[in-house]
């Protein structure tokens, strides 16, 4: 789940934002 902190970390990326949906 370290992707999940990274995109709550970096809200540049609107696209992982969605974390509920897990990407692969």
């Amino acid at each position: 789940m370290i992707q999940v902190e990274v995109a709550y970390a970096r809200p540049d990326r609107q696209e992982i934002v969605p974390v509920n949906v897990p990407e692969g």
